[in-house]
This record gives structure tokens, C-alpha cells and sequence, in this order.
């Protein structure tokens, strides 16, 4: 959490190194925002997202007398692009979301877990509080409600099965059904409330599963694969390399360096 109140605080984002994105969320005050030549205002349950470097510069103005409180990350990794741009698209560079939306109190917990070094030495794990957080936000843009929208009880079986049987060869009729829904209505509706369809959702878990086993263990990747529901390496390997930005091999190898394997947070 900072604040400033001070004529001085102004960030040019053309000028900036490195790359990635920042996102800030307004507690109080008010900042602005220039997004190439048009001017926004960011008060209180409002953020903004903008990639870096670009034409934008956020900045304070003494005139507003009321010091500009806010929370703020800068974050990079792979599928981070693809996944801000995807905000971007349907909200613009500025969210509107409560102080108890479910990304504030996601992005709050994780400063608190962070300055209280519970996080400090696990890198896998604050990857995926990451991936947790750009979920939410990511949900929040689909819907245009905040993290408490209600999800009904069918779409959360359809996870909690998908969640205990991803090793597994299941169909997704196998999991509308369970799910007391049809083929159809569950792959109509899923977007809806997850930000992905059923299928990216599976993948998607299957590989954070082995994610662990490639770090944690020697296994081959073919028994990793198949332990984590993947028919052939050659289709694991393509599904991993597309959401990691990188083959499974090359994970194993880079796993200790803080410059790969996670969503990261930036100076």
C-alpha cells in the first residue's frame, strides 16, 4: 500500500524498462491517467491496468488536495500477455471494482502473506496466487460483477470433478453429467463464470499438476504426462509449451532460476 500527495509522482510509461504490466487499484484520493492522448481520472473503485513500456503515464495532481492512496503490483510471466490483453480488450485500461471485490482482497492477502515472509522462498507458490489473482480479474471483466457473483452449485461440481479426475481420460459429457447439466450448457455457460472454457480449464490444471511433478521430481515426462491425463508426451509437450512459453524439458532445467517458471512480481 502507498500514497502520495506529492506533484512529483508521475510515471512516463514509454520511458520505462523491462516489460510486463501494472496494475493499480485507487483506496482513496484520486490519480490520473494519460492513455495516449486522452486523460482519465482514477478515483476511489477504480484501477488500472497498462502494459510497460507504452503511451500511458499515471501521475498525481496536487489540485485534487486529497493525497492519492493506493495498492499496486508489476507482474510478468508466461500467458500474462495474453491474459492482460484479454482484460484490456473488454474493459479499456481502467477497471471499475469494490474495495471487497475478489481481486483486491486476493492482491491485499498477498502483500500481507509477502510482507510477512510466508511467501519468501516458494516461487511456485506465489505463481499461482498470481494466476489466482488474474483469474478473479479476468472473471470480473467476463461478467461485470466482482468475485462475490454467485456461481451456481452444477458449475462448481463441474470444477470439483475436473479438479479430482484430471488424471484421468475424462470426456466432457462425463462431467456435464455429473454436473446434472448438458454438453451444451456447460461448455455455453462455463465462460461465464471461469473466464475459460471447460477444456481450457482442464488443461490448464493438468499442467499446474505437472508443474510439480517437474519440480519435485525426476520422473520422466512421459510418466508425467500420462499421470496427469495426457495421452502422449508429444501433446503434453504442446499443450505446456503454449501456456508456459516453454517445453517441459526446458521447465526442469530453468526451475530454480526467478527469471522463468512463474508469473512474477517486478521492482
Amino acid at each position: 500500500m502507498e500514497s502520495s500527495h506529492d506533484e512529483g509522482y508521475s510515471w512516463e510509461g514509454s520511458k520505462r524498462e523491462g516489460g510486463g504490466f501494472i496494475f493499480q487499484f485507487t483506496l482513496s484520493g484520486e490519480g490520473r491517467l494519460r492513455v495516449g492522448p486522452q486523460v482519465l481520472s482514477i478515483p476511489a473503485g477504480q484501477a488500472f491496468l497498462v502494459k510497460v513500456p507504452s503511451d500511458h503515464c499515471y501521475y498525481y495532481e496536487s489540485a485534487t488536495a486529497i493525497p492519492w492512496e493506493f495498492i499496486w503490483l508489476r507482474f510478468d510471466g508466461p500467458g500474462v500477455e495474453e491474459l492482460c490483453f484479454s482484460i484490456m480488450n473488454r474493459t479499456g485500461p481502467v477497471l471499475s471494482l469494490q474495495r471487497s471485490a475478489g481481486p483486491i482482497m486476493l492482491l491485499e492477502r498477498l502483500y500481507e502473506d509477502l510482507l510477512q515472509e510466508r511467501l519468501a522462498e516458494d516461487k511456485y507458490l506465489i505463481s499461482l496466487r498470481m494466476y489466482e489473482w488474474m483469474m478473479s480479474l479476468l472473471r470480473v471483466s467476463v461478467q461485470g460483477v466482482d468475485e462475490n457473483g454467485h456461481i451456481p452449485d452444477t458449475f462448481r461440481k463441474a470444477v470439483g470433478y475436473m479438479d479430482q479426475y484430471y488424471a484421468e481420460s475424462i470426456q466432457l459429457s462425463e462431467v456435464a453429467a455429473f454436473a446434472g447439466l448438458s454438453k451444451h450448457h456447460l461448455c455455453r455457460m462455463f465462460p461465464k463464470y471461469y473466464g475459460f472454457t471447460p477444456i481450457h480449464y482442464l488443461r490448464r490444471k493438468r499442467i499446474q499438476e505437472s508443474l510439480k511433478l517437474l519440480r519435485d521430481t525426476g520422473l520422466p515426462a512421459q510418466e508425467i504426462a500420462l499421470r496427469t491425463g495426457f495421452d502422449n508426451l508429444g501433446y503434453f509437450g504442446k499443450v505446456f509449451r503454449a501456456l508456459m512459453g516453454m517445453t517441459p524439458t526446458e521447465f526442469r532445467g530453468k526451475r530454480n532460476d526467478l527469471n522463468v517458471d512463474s508469473i512474477k512480481l517486478l521492482g
